[in-house]
């Protein structure tokens, strides 16, 4: 009789802890379902940035970017340029010896929303290595480079155009001049 009893008093507890370990499994599902759908909070918009280079009022050229970004805070990047090698020793064995410096564009992003509206903190950082005047009779010299920073907080309508930063090339009559649009994609 108490081996039965026993016996039956394990095939409780094995029964009970597999009932447990199934809610365990349960919650944990609806723990990651709850996860999965708070990572779609907030809004979505597409960012289309355009960099104009302009030359007095003449625009020379323009470029256009774009990124979709969500309003929960989080930083998006934007790269693109060229990796322009730099000599940065005496030659080894014959061969110089070289290091690679980007230049081009790179935007950083956070967007947010809230009752005051659409915001973004922008750093756009503009670089391009400069045209030499005539020969370079020292071919050793590392290149000249550009270089545009800016960084803020800009407002921003959804569907116009909103100027992020405008920024006159100190040797030269150019300017660069950064613009982005906002468009709700939900």
């Amino acid at each position: 009789m108490m081996k039965r009893s026993a016996m039956l008093l394990m095939m409780g507890m094995m029964i009970l802890g597999n009932v447990l370990v199934a809610q365990t499994s349960s919650d944990v599902k609806t723990q990651e379902k709850i996860q999965e759908a708070s990572q779609f909070k907030g809004k979505f918009y597409r960012l289309d940035y355009v960099l104009r280079e302009m030359d007095g009022t003449k625009e020379i050229s323009k470029r256009t970017y774009s990124v979709t970004a969500k309003t929960d805070g989080a930083y998006k990047q934007l790269r693109t340029g060229t990796r322009v090698p730099v000599i940065t020793g005496e030659p080894i064995n014959g061969r110089p010896q070289y290091q690679y410096m980007d230049v081009g564009i790179n935007i950083d992003t956070q967007t947010r929303e809230d009752a005051a509206g659409l915001s973004l903190e922008v750093t756009a950082e503009l670089s391009s290595v400069a045209a030499v005047d005539g020969a370079q009779t020292t071919p050793s010299l590392p290149p000249l480079v550009r270089q545009q920073k800016v960084g803020g907080f800009v407002p921003v309508t959804p569907g116009k155009s909103t100027l992020v930063f405008s920024a006159d090339e100190p040797t030269s009559s150019r300017r660069f001049e950064l613009s982005v649009t906002a468009t709700s994609l939900r």
